[in-house]
């Protein structure tokens, strides 16, 4: 059983955990060029969309890729991880991250989701929580 304390800890395995469980799904990260990016962590960890049109091993557009970000600034560890079917919000605080609003959008769907294509700051994030996100969570079924 995983503990609320332990879901704040972004790592591999939390992020498995609530890309596979998940109803909600919220990168509070830094982002770049379509990526999140837990950029203080004890390993940079990275998640983002395969490219429109991409299935994974078990043949299903619903997936993320994640991997972990070495001293020479490339990706390795790379691991597709299949999203719960019953996501419904992804809420993606990652500056630029809407980049690849169609990527994150194809392989979320059904789920609504809410990325930036620019630099996001607090002050967009705090707006989103006090007005926008309450009815969101609210029309959730």
């Amino acid at each position: 059983m995983t503990t609320a304390a332990e879901l704040w800890h972004c790592s591999r395995e939390t992020l498995r955990l609530a890309l596979q469980c998940g109803r909600v799904l919220i990168l509070a990260t830094h982002g770049d060029n379509g990526h999140a990016v837990t950029c203080y962590a004890p390993e940079v960890l990275g998640v983002w969309p395969a490219e429109i049109g991409a299935i994974d091993e078990t043949k299903s557009l619903h997936f993320l890729r994640i991997g972990i970000r070495g001293a020479d600034s490339k990706w390795s560890n790379l691991e597709n991880v299949s999203v719960n079917p019953d996501l419904k919000l992804a809420y993606i605080f990652a500056c630029h991250g809407g980049t690849k609003a169609c990527q994150w959008q194809e392989h979320l769907a059904p789920a609504q989701v809410v990325v930036y294509n620019r630099f996001s700051t607090v002050w967009d994030h705090a707006i989103w929580f006090a007005f926008t996100g309450p009815s969101e969570l609210k029309n959730l079924k």
